[in-house]
């Protein structure tokens, strides 16, 4: 659960942070036409894949490593900890990425935005060690 908190948070600040800098730097319509060249990117890799020979090797092995995964997954808990620490992180982020240089919030180099930058790295840093330490990643493969 916390490696799909962690790709959500990825996704939570780079989304607003790309769409601020296209809406702000060239025009708001590029967010749209930039969606349908991805949907047509995505659509062609599929259907590559799909129709290859190739797509049952993928079947195959991802099918194998499921089965290890749900064999090994049966009484595991809930990996509260390891949210939480994305969740911290991500806070800091966001408060760094909203505050920084703003008229009416903190300067790029005052003590509230570099502790916010430290607080993210220390977060991430504790939700990397939980997760190494975590037996769901390491009996994948």
């Amino acid at each position: 659960m916390s490696v799909v908190s962690s790709v959500w948070a990825l996704a939570a600040v780079l989304g607003p942070v790309l769409g601020g800098l296209l809406t702000s730097f060239v025009t708001w319509r590029l967010i749209f036409w930039i969606n349908l060249c991805e949907m047509m990117m995505l659509l062609s890799v599929d259907l590559a894949l799909f129709c290859s020979p190739f797509c049952l090797f993928c079947f195959a092995v991802s099918f194998q490593v499921m089965k290890k995964i749900k064999n090994a997954q049966k009484d595991l808990p809930l990996d509260v900890f390891g949210s939480m620490l994305v969740g911290g992180g991500t806070v800091c982020i966001v408060l760094f990425a909203t505050w920084g240089g703003q008229e009416f919030g903190y300067a790029w180099n005052s003590s509230t935005i570099i502790g916010l930058i430290v607080g993210a790295v220390l977060f991430f840093a504790a939700f990397i060690f939980q997760e190494s330490r975590h037996k769901v990643l390491r009996c994948a493969f």
